[in-house]
């Protein structure tokens, strides 16, 4: 390979799967023409790759996103072609990619021209592209799946962000089972104090019996042990229990150990289902564990505008917690 050359992708080597980079060759003559080509092996050990001939411009320097592929694996501009055109060396092969934990690796590199063959390499670079943020897990969670999520936090390593949307505070309903031991009893819940109304749904916000009774403390997930962050989120018209108040307890008990992983968000005029935006709006329908229909709270528009800001939120959490660059 030639000092002199150097093969660039920007804005980095290492990134997310569905991340473009930009590739730019330097170093080379004046209208020097030459092959680029993209390598890659998948799980099952099939080789893929593609090629594409570029002419150099005055100063010697290629970039794909001004460039035009002169033939090979595709013509004309293409900044991604290299990835995209890639084929398998034997036919009916399609790319196997099952393993998350580890980085799709592309070999990328340029070579003098040849009327045969492959001819000398010039200069090479590895870019690592991860299918997740490669810096622990990140779980989101709504109602009931929020007491789960925060056990996951919890009990599990390498859990880094964590999302919990109008949950509980303690582990509801089932006794929690890891392994087939007992980690954490039910909070339990008393369906006389359901609330019927005068369209005969009912409002079931106060069922639950109180986790923070001296009989219940031990049904709270110790949220304390977790080595990842927290987003918070409770919906201020949540009937579907009190959200506010379980938020409340997360919040005092991180401080009180010390802890300062958290973020809070409360949201007026919303109801329990807090969801991706844009989805319809369900102000009531069947609750499976009171065999009832029961109201979720909420103002519509209130409720939509609050979904909207929340997936912000939340992506921006992820990617503070999650990214590769984090550190």
């Amino acid at each position: 390979m030639s000092s002199q050359i150097r093969l660039r992708l920007l804005p980095r080597v290492r990134c997310l799967f569905d991340e473009p980079v930009q590739m730019k060759v330097a170093g080379l003559r004046s209208r020097q023409v030459v092959t680029t080509r993209a390598r890659s092996t998948d799980e099952k050990g099939v080789v893929f790759s593609s090629s594409a001939t570029y002419e150099a411009d005055g100063r010697g320097e290629i970039d794909l996103e001004r460039d035009p592929s002169l033939g090979a694996s595709y013509i004309g501009v293409e900044p991604m072609g290299l990835l995209w055109s890639m084929s398998a060396d034997t036919l009916h092969k399609k790319f196997k990619k099952v393993n998350s934990l580890k980085p799709h690796v592309v070999k990328f590199s340029v070579h003098e021209e040849e009327e045969e063959g492959e001819g000398r390499m010039l200069a090479e670079v590895t870019n690592e592209r991860f299918l997740v943020g490669s810096k622990g897990v990140g779980v989101i969670s709504l109602s009931k799946s929020g007491d789960l999520a925060l056990s996951i936090a919890s009990y599990l390593p390498d859990v880094e962000a964590t999302v919990c949307i109008n949950s509980c505070s303690a582990n509801t309903l089932e006794p929690l089972y890891y392994k087939k031991s007992q980690v954490l009893p039910a909070l339990l819940f008393d369906i006389n104090n359901m609330v019927p109304t005068e369209s005969g749904v009912f409002i079931i916000k106060n069922v639950m019996h109180n986790p923070l009774a001296e009989e219940n403390k031990a049904t709270l997930v110790p949220i304390e042990q977790a080595k990842g962050c927290f987003l918070f989120v409770a919906s201020e018209d949540d009937l579907n229990w009190d959200t506010k108040a379980y938020m409340d307890i997360m919040v005092e008990r991180l401080k009180r150990h010390g802890k300062d992983n958290f973020e809070s968000m409360r949201y007026p005029g919303a109801g329990h289902y807090l969801e991706p935006p844009y989805g319809p709006y369900c102000p009531s329908s069947f609750h499976v564990v009171v065999s009832e229909t029961v109201l979720w709270g909420g103002e519509p528009k209130s409720h939509a505008a609050a979904e909207v800001l929340l997936w912000k939120k939340i992506q921006e959490f992820f990617r503070t917690h999650l990214s590769c660059d984090a550190t």
